[in-house]
């Protein structure tokens, strides 16, 4: 596939000019941040912190893979997610 020769225009109506998304000047207008949303458990107990500390950190693939994907799952879905 071979590019149009002034490819940086773009091809069609639909593709912006890359020059347009940039400001002249920068905008320093506070803003307010938004609460972060994502699966983690950061306000319950982790269950497995316990068998976590117990493991070989110091070296990739110190922990069975058998015990890594437990303390994972357990951490994003929560302990007994399986009864």
């Amino acid at each position: 596939m071979a590019l149009p020769a002034d490819h940086t225009k773009g091809t069609g109506a639909n593709v912006p000019d890359p020059y347009s998304m940039v400001a002249d000047q920068p905008d320093f207008t506070p803003y307010t941040a938004g609460r972060a949303t994502f699966p983690f458990q950061l306000t319950r107990r982790n269950a497995g912190a316990a068998l976590s500390a117990r493991q070989n950190w110091s070296r990739p693939d110190g922990v069975p893979d058998e015990i890594l994907n437990e303390l994972l799952l357990d951490y994003l879905y929560g302990p007994g997610r399986l009864q």
